[in-house]
């Protein structure tokens, strides 16, 4: 049996934000990080954007974004992407990491030119050949 190693996947914001190309898909460590962001989703503040060395080291990236852009027919941002098998068993397996045993469908998004992270939903892309 031959499962991919990579997966596409359809990117869209939860509120605010729209995927750029080679922006990063990180797993969130858990529930609380989430609420943190949705908190904070009128503005940037400081504790939710600081990107320090430790704290970028401990999150799983989980893959990119490949194009992106603003959907005016869904009225927020919307793109394409990849994220790894690998990544998702290291997510899967790390004790503080529990997205995936909650569903797995919003993950933290980080635009290459921004340090903001900002919540977004994924869904898995089907090939309708397979």
């Amino acid at each position: 049996m031959h499962f991919p190693l990579c997966f596409q996947v359809h990117i869209q914001s939860w509120r605010r934000g729209v995927p750029e190309p080679c922006g990063i898909l990180y797993a969130p460590r858990g529930k609380s990080d989430l609420q943190d962001h949705e908190k904070s989703h009128d503005k940037c503040t400081k504790d939710v954007c600081s990107v320090n060395e430790s704290a970028v080291s401990e999150r799983i990236v989980l893959g990119y974004v490949q194009e992106g852009g603003y959907d005016y027919s869904i009225g927020r941002g919307a793109g394409l992407g990849f994220i790894s098998l690998a990544a998702l068993i290291r997510a899967a397996t790390t004790p503080g990491c529990n997205s995936l045993r909650d569903g797995f469908s919003r993950v933290l998004m980080k635009n290459p030119k921004s340090t903001c992270r900002r919540i977004a939903h994924l869904s898995l892309v089907t090939c309708p050949n397979a």
